[in-house]
């Protein structure tokens, strides 16, 4: 989602966020940025709207399991297969006790 303001003085919408949600870019090799195209208006008083720029920061992504000592892996890798192998013994379970129902009402007929 695309944040504009009007930066005209005397507007009704100066310094308020307008928010667009579908916003057609364009690059500018003048000024080397992105702009909308079409240009987008301010509704109270025609300016162009200037797009806010939001300021993030800086962002480190170091992977979890990477960065942990041989032990903590070794719990991690315990853990997610001891989950894993809960979850296909119910399922497993549960298709015995299907094909049980089957096979005693196929050959009770």
């Amino acid at each position: 989602m695309a944040k504009f303001k009007c930066v005209n003085l005397g507007c009704d919408n100066f310094d308020k966020e307008i928010h667009f949600n579908k916003i057609k870019w364009i690059f500018n090799k003048l000024s080397k940025n992105l702009e909308p195209d079409p240009p987008v208006i301010c509704e109270v008083c025609q300016n162009p709207l200037v797009f806010i720029k939001e300021n993030k920061g800086m962002c480190v992504n170091i992977g979890k399991f990477n960065s942990m000592n041989e032990r903590d892996k070794k719990s991690m890798l315990t853990k997610r297969a001891k989950t894993h192998l809960s979850k296909r013994q119910k399922e497993e379970k549960q298709h015995y006790k299907e094909q049980a129902i089957k096979n005693y009402f196929k050959n009770g007929q």
